[in-house]
């Protein structure tokens, strides 16, 4: 199975078709390890793939997880990188993953710096998963 990007036309379709049926399966998460729509007080995240659900922003500190974003094919990324970084940042998580669909980027926090690791077309991404799965684990 491939992802095409471009059957999808809206943020949800990048939620459903790319990151629930495509990307967490192929990097070795099942329903038990991802969460939707998490939120904690005023923040939102679109997914949370983790080994258990925190239940506050305190077992965040001590877990390893990946916060996932999706946006509307049509938005460019670079618009909201920086509200990814405020995510890792706010919650002290190492990896973002940023998409619409159209593109894929990775990113790792370091202290409180944030720096692009991984980047790909939605097309290419069959090609780079297991690079993919080596920089988040």
């Amino acid at each position: 199975m491939t992802f095409n990007p471009h059957h999808c036309h809206n943020e949800r379709e990048v939620e459903s078709k790319l990151i629930v049926q495509y990307l967490l399966p192929k990097l070795g998460y099942n329903a038990e390890h991802w969460y939707q729509q998490v939120s904690f007080g005023k923040v939102r995240l679109d997914f949370l793939v983790s080994a258990q659900k925190p239940i506050n922003k305190k077992q965040f500190l001590s877990s390893h997880c990946l916060i996932v974003e999706a946006k509307n094919p049509r938005e460019k990324l670079i618009n909201h990188r920086h509200r990814l970084g405020y995510y890792l940042n706010y919650f002290k998580v190492q990896w973002g993953l940023l998409t619409n669909g159209y593109e894929i980027q990775l990113y790792q926090r370091k202290p409180d710096k944030i720096y692009l690791v991984f980047r790909c077309s939605g097309l290419e991404i069959a090609a780079h998963l297991e690079q993919l799965k080596s920089l988040i684990g």
